[in-house]
């Protein structure tokens, strides 16, 4: 890609290739569910899980962006599957925290494995270094379009109250 890339040309292969990764991460999440009959929600609630240090039900909920009620039923069925189970806090009774099942630390170990071996130092194509460059470049361009999609809400604002 050249250095001087204009924008409009920059804005278009960055959403393509946001495409492309989300397809990728659909069949992904399609094949490594498809065995343990997983849908993709419920396969996101587990690796969440290995990601949140704090593991009560609204916690894990706020970080997937979903409603607690909603999160809770997900939850449930993940539990009735045997990947997962809940317990009560000893110090809080009001606070439930998610726990691994054996089952579900295989299907985590699973994924892990797969990612490390993408992600590895022996990777020729992409190495460990260069996917945190990938990742930090992604969070600036989106840093910069939710500041675009903020001042495009501020002149909407202003353009209305004008009126």
């Amino acid at each position: 890609m050249e250095a001087n890339m204009r924008a409009k040309d920059f804005i278009w292969n960055f959403w393509e290739q946001i495409k492309v990764a989300d397809e990728i991460r659909e069949t992904f999440q399609r094949r490594l569910g498809e065995d343990r009959d997983l849908t993709k929600l419920q396969q996101t609630i587990l690796v969440q899980l290995a990601t949140t240090r704090e593991r009560s039900v609204t916690s894990v909920a706020h970080a997937l962006k979903m409603d607690p009620g909603n999160f809770s039923k997900a939850c449930t069925i993940l539990e009735e599957k045997g990947y997962i189970e809940r317990r009560r806090s000893e110090a809080d009774s009001r606070k439930v925290f998610l726990e691994y099942t054996d089952k579900g630390l295989d299907y985590v170990k699973q994924f892990e494995e797969f990612v490390d071996a993408t992600f590895s130092v022996d990777n020729k194509d992409l190495h460990p270094v260069d996917g945190a460059d990938l990742v930090d470049s992604l969070e600036k361009c989106n840093k910069k379009l939710k500041t675009l999609l903020n001042e495009m809400d501020e002149n909407k604002i202003k353009k209305s109250s004008s009126r």
